[in-house]
């Protein structure tokens, strides 16, 4: 949006406003483009770094129940499964990659 808001302050094309600066289009300071690319940056590490633990603790409840056999209280796990072996596709999904 800065990009944007510079070219049309700076306006020299005569399709846009016939030639002259756009007098509406705000100045946005270095300071603050930068706060925003930052926080954005923040967000986004906060977000990752959530996604990965809340995966972390699915997949540690995924294999709490399991036995060595394979075998949890439902039933054989999906790594002993053939069609995990197989590379089949069921109803319970692809086949997972660990």
């Amino acid at each position: 949006m800065k990009l944007i808001f510079e070219a049309l302050a700076g306006n020299s094309l005569q399709f846009i406003n016939g030639g002259e600066p756009v007098p509406w289009a705000p100045h946005i300071s270095p300071a603050l483009s930068l706060i925003v690319v930052i926080s954005i940056l923040a967000v986004t590490v906060v977000a990752s770094l959530l996604a990965s633990r809340r995966a972390e603790r699915a997949e540690a409840a995924d294999g709490a129940g399991e036995t060595p056999a394979g075998h949890g209280a439902g039933g054989p796990s999906a790594a002993s499964s053939p069609a995990v072996a197989t590379g089949a596709v069921t109803d319970q999904g692809p086949p997972r990659r660990d």
